[in-house]
C-alpha cells in the first residue's frame, strides 16, 4: 500500500482516502441518511393504531423523509466546500 509523502509540500496538500472518509461531514451524513431511511421504511409500514397516535399524521414517513434531505445537504456541502489540509 502507497502512502502519500506528508514530508513533501506537493503530496501533503492532496487529500487522500483516509482524509476523504474522516471528513465529519461524511459521517453525520451517513448516520442521518440511516436513520432516515429506516423511519421511511417504518412510515410506509405503520398501522392505522399508531397514525391514530400521531392524530393520523405519518410523522414517521416525514421525519425520514427530512433526515434523508438533511444527509443529502451534508454530502452536498462536502462536494461544494472540500476541507483543504494546511502546510
Amino acid at each position: 500500500m502507497n502512502r502519500p509523502d506528508l514530508t513533501n509540500p506537493t503530496t501533503a496538500t492532496e487529500e487522500g482516502a483516509s482524509g476523504k472518509l474522516f471528513d465529519l461531514r461524511v459521517l453525520i451524513g451517513i448516520v442521518l441518511g440511516i436513520y432516515g431511511l429506516m423511519l421511511f421504511v417504518t412510515g410506509l409500514t405503520d398501522t392505522k393504531a399508531s397514525l391514530a397516535k400521531a392524530d393520523g399524521i405519518p410523522i414517521n414517513l416525514w421525519f425520514g423523509v427530512f433526515l434523508v434531505v438533511i444527509a443529502g445537504l451534508f454530502f452536498v456541502w462536502r462536494r461544494l466546500a472540500p476541507i483543504h489540509h494546511k502546510t
